[in-house]
């Protein structure tokens, strides 16, 4: 490990030292990384932070009302159909308290009839994670399960795909439980957007994981910090003019040593 920090140092001084050019400390991390082997963006650790997509607006929908969108924003994420030009495109968006047909878990949900499809990405472009969301069947007309299939398009080109299907239990305002939670797995991230195909399901309490600002590892801090405190020496030997010569520069007061 000494003699691979002392080859890390021994390259970075090289880049930098000669003749002491401010400018190029700006390439300091780009050097580092170079020199470790990896790219500048592996110095930083991308943490995820969950955001819970509740639905309930703006605009809010009224309770027992209900209303077809063709779209909806919420917390940074855009939801519309896969095809907004397709015939009938578009979704339903329930308040609570819902007719007696629909499943009621007191808030307002998403709700997608035979034509129906959904798809949502972020409105900056940004990758998010899926970790969790809540479903139900679409009315208690006809009940049975359903089939709600998810497709994720990440950015490295992989598809993913899960199918969720619903127990089938559902009593609207009564006291059964008509909404369940389901989980996705860890390979859900770095995605760029999430198709839902299939028609005939209610949504609520879409659950993502959203990029928070990137945390420098602790090692690249002491790093970075280490390389900053020996720029700033060699700086000062510059101003000085480094007046005296090499065989009386010790290493310590003058990085010119050795790359003149």
């Amino acid at each position: 490990m000494a003699m691979k920090t002392s080859s890390i140092l021994h390259q970075t001084r090289a880049f930098l030292c000669i003749r002491c050019r401010p400018s190029r400390f700006a390439c300091v991390v780009t050097a580092l990384a170079a020199a470790l082997g990896a790219p500048p963006l592996a110095l930083a650790q991308t943490i995820y932070q969950p955001v819970v997509i509740t639905f309930d607006g703006p605009p809010v929908i009224r309770p027992g009302t209900s209303r077809i969108v063709q779209g909806y924003n919420e917390s940074g994420m855009a939801f519309t159909p896969i095809d907004p030009d397709a015939p009938w495109a578009g979704f339903g968006r329930m308040g609570s308290n819902p007719p007696v047909p629909s499943p009621d878990n007191g808030t307002a949900y998403l709700k997608a009839d035979s034509l129906s499809t959904l798809k949502f990405v972020s409105t900056t472009h940004l990758l998010f994670g899926l970790l969790s969301v809540d479903l139900a069947e679409y009315s208690t007309v006809a009940l049975h399960q359903e089939a709600v299939l998810f497709i994720g398009y990440r950015y490295d080109g992989v598809v993913l795909t899960t199918t969720h299907i619903t127990d089938g239990i559902m009593d609207g305002t009564g006291p059964l439980a008509d909404f369940q939670t389901f989980h996705f797995g860890p390979e859900w991230s770095d995605l760029q957007r999430v198709e839902i195909p299939t028609p005939g399901w209610s949504l609520d309490n879409l659950v993502i994981g959203r990029p928070a600002v990137p945390e420098p590892a602790s090692g690249t801090l002491l790093g970075v910090g280490g390389l900053a405190l020996w720029c700033l020496r060699q700086r000062r030997c510059q101003l000085s003019g480094c007046r005296l010569p090499h065989h009386q520069r010790g290493a310590a007061l003058c990085p010119h040593r050795g790359f003149e």
